[in-house]
């Protein structure tokens, strides 16, 4: 009797292991999946944050180069076409801070054996950042034209405010607004 309770016990130690390192294997493959699909999500997004970032550089430069130089009497006939310029520059806006939350909310303080990946979750907060801090200086430099050009002929041309974000800021926490002084602002 004694060797069949040893046989019986030995079978279910052995049954235990089996399941143990079954479920391990389970698991390790349902972690390895979730993190293919993170990979996956933050390389779209980045994909797409890129594309964002080409819109916005076409929108910057078309807002420069009306802004270039600053002449009262020309400013009226641009204005409208700025004021376009300014929405669609604030939709490239949106779509970027969407990107970046999708990039923040999926890299955290995860290290992925993708460098890649790595580089992304480790560059984006000073890319997000400088780009946002440029974009409030455009916006601020026109608004100073639009100021100038009320002041000097009493028209009351309106502002332009951004409905994605109204104010510089220090994305990465380092104490630096970086494109801050793209704009000839500190």
């Amino acid at each position: 009797m004694n060797k069949r309770w040893i046989s019986v016990i030995l079978i279910i130690i052995i049954i235990l292991i089996i399941g143990g390192i079954i479920k391990f294997i389970i698991d390790l493959n349902k972690e390895k999946a979730m993190t293919e699909e993170t990979i996956s999500l933050i390389n779209s997004s980045y994909q797409e944050l890129e594309n964002n970032v080409r819109e916005y550089n076409k929108y910057r430069g078309l807002i420069s180069d009306n802004l270039s130089s600053y002449y009262k009497d020309s400013f009226l006939a641009k204005y409208n076409d700025l004021i376009s310029n300014f929405e669609e520059y604030d939709k490239i806006i949106l779509n970027i801070s969407n990107n970046i939350d999708t990039i923040k909310n999926n890299c955290g303080d995860s290290l992925f054996a993708n460098s890649e990946i790595n580089d992304i979750c480790n560059s984006y907060k000073s890319s997000y950042e400088e780009i946002v801090n440029v974009y409030i200086g455009d916006i601020n430099n026109f608004n100073k034209f639009v100021n100038t050009y009320n002041s000097e002929t009493g028209e009351e041309l309106s502002n332009f405010k951004s409905s994605v974000i109204d104010n510089y800021i220090d994305y990465n926490n380092d104490g630096e607004y970086r494109g801050m002084e793209d704009n000839g602002e500190n």
